[in-house]
């Protein structure tokens, strides 16, 4: 099964053949460049082509940062996930990076086992994304006149639709729209359905964490469950509230600026949040609740 067109750039050419050779094993197409200005032609010239980028951070010629900046600013490009490998492992080279877009870190000496299912994972959330993205060309203005709206549902395919309503608003809709899916995503598959961080990243690394979102969302037990969000613009800013119906999480251990994210397929989501997408996120109700408010356009 085709599982996803995927850029692969490094100046060695030996990574680059391990590289290809894991992700064709796992059934995904692999087209590579041997620096940053030749991956960026290749990007460039289909920009609707590829499902995630897997790139050196430190190279010749053009480095992964300088690669990553220029994908960001591309409005063609921007939501394709960039996942860094490298030999930076320092929590500030990490940081930077995840600020500034990249998606995951895979840190050398190269763990093979790791790849697969961290490209396999941004691939899922890129197709996400894109779902959302494809709802700009509907011609709908109740979009970006509506100012006060609650919304419930249980899966993530009726949460698209209210994630890019809410984006309207945005001043820089596309940070916005990663973040609140992230937050989405962790509310449907953490609180309703018990999915944690340690079980998450198991199934990804199967390939079944969708068909078991799936299969708990069928369960008796699971009945009802819903997500609800909460939106208002009627201030100078824009707020949203997602309340899920978990117990609750230890927040405070996800916020924390020492949260490790090198080989770690999930984990993300609060970070990205708290970083690239808000001004504002806070949790309250033992963390059933998450707040966020972001600059309206």
């Amino acid at each position: 099964m085709q599982q996803g067109l995927i850029l692969a750039v490094d100046d060695e050419p030996l990574m680059l053949r391990v590289i290809k050779d894991t992700l064709e094993d796992e059934g995904f197409t692999v087209v590579t460049a041997e620096n940053g200005h030749q991956a960026l032609e290749r990007l460039k010239a289909s920009p609707q082509a590829f499902d995630a980028v897997v790139i050196d951070r430190m190279m010749p010629v053009m480095g992964g940062m300088e690669v990553l900046s220029a994908i960001r600013e591309d409005s063609t490009l921007q939501h394709v996930p960039v996942i860094f490998q490298t030999a930076e492992t320092s929590p500030q080279a990490l940081r930077e990076g995840i600020e500034a877009g990249a998606y995951y870190y895979i840190t050398k000496p190269y763990d093979e086992t790791t790849l697969a299912p961290i490209v396999r994972a941004a691939v899922q959330a890129y197709t996400h994304i894109k779902s959302i993205e494809s709802l700009d060309s509907v011609p709908l203005e109740a979009a970006s006149v509506v100012e006060k709206a609650w919304f419930r549902f249980s899966t993530l395919k009726e949460a698209k639709s209210v994630v890019w309503m809410i984006a309207q608003h945005a001043a820089d809709p596309a940070p916005v729209t990663v973040g609140l899916m992230e937050l989405i995503t962790n509310a449907v598959e953490h609180g309703n359905l018990g999915i944690g961080g340690a079980t998450k990243e198991i199934l990804i690394r199967q390939n079944r964490w969708e068909e078991e979102i799936r299969r708990r969302q069928s369960l008796p037990v699971c009945a009802g469950m819903t997500v609800a969000v909460e939106f208002d613009a009627t201030q100078d800013h824009v707020s949203v509230a997602i309340k899920d119906n978990g117990p609750g999480f230890d927040w405070a251990r996800q916020m924390s600026k020492t949260v490790n994210l090198q080989n770690c397929i999930s984990g993300r989501g609060i970070y990205i949040a708290r970083t690239v997408s808000f001004d504002k996120v806070s949790y309250r109700n033992g963390g059933n609740i998450v707040e966020v408010t972001f600059e309206k356009g």
